[in-house]
């Protein structure tokens, strides 16, 4: 595994504790963590799966683990 897929799985295991349904504010303190570089292009899965943890917190109805399984598979 390269750094890359090591920072997105990061990102897609530590966006799957966020509670909030505001894709900004989470998408902030995701930025803040140590392995995410604003101009690295790990901010490219962290925008989608922004996206993706906000929908189900907001009632959306979808499989979260499955969709961010997707997005990991679409942006490699």
């Amino acid at each position: 595994m390269n750094e890359m897929e090591m920072k997105a799985r990061l990102i897609v295991d530590d966006i799957k504790n966020e509670e909030g349904t505001s894709p900004v504010a989470i998408f902030k303190r995701m930025a803040k963590k140590e392995y995410v570089s604003i101009h690295g292009p790990e901010h490219h899965i962290l925008d989608g799966a922004c996206l993706l943890v906000t929908f189900k917190n907001a009632s959306g109805d979808i499989d979260l683990d499955e969709a961010l399984g997707q997005h990991l598979i679409e942006y490699s």
